[in-house]
C-alpha cells in the first residue's frame, strides 16, 4: 500500500513537471500582449477562485481552468494554488526577460 502511494505521488510529480515544462514552452512563443493576457487570466483565477469550494465555478473561472487544463488539479487545493502561482511566476519572468 505504501509503495502504491509513493508510486502515485511520483507519477503525479512527473505529470506536474511535464505540465510546467509544456506551459513554459507555450508561453515562450506568445507575443508580449499574449503573455499579458495569460497573466491577467491567471491573476483573475488567483483573485476570484476559492480552490476549497469549486462546486460553484463561475463561467469565466471554468473557461480559464479549461483553457489552461487545470481541472485535474482542482481536487487538491494546495497543489492547485501552488501550480497557479508557478504559472504566474513563469509569465512574469518571461515578461521581465523580454523587457531588457
Amino acid at each position: 500500500m505504501e509503495k502504491d502511494y509513493a508510486q502515485q505521488s511520483q507519477d503525479d510529480n512527473n505529470n506536474l513537471s511535464q505540465y510546467i515544462v509544456n506551459f513554459r514552452n507555450e508561453i515562450s512563443s506568445k507575443s508580449r500582449d499574449g503573455l499579458k493576457t495569460v497573466g491577467k487570466k491567471l491573476n483573475y483565477l488567483c483573485l476570484n477562485l476559492d480552490p476549497y469550494n469549486c462546486l460553484d465555478l463561475k463561467q469565466e473561472e471554468e473557461n480559464i481552468i479549461n483553457e489552461f487544463e487545470l481541472k485535474e488539479y482542482l481536487s487538491n487545493p494546495f497543489r492547485f494554488t501552488n501550480i497557479l502561482l508557478q504559472l504566474l511566476d513563469l509569465v512574469e519572468a518571461e515578461l521581465k526577460s523580454r523587457s531588457h
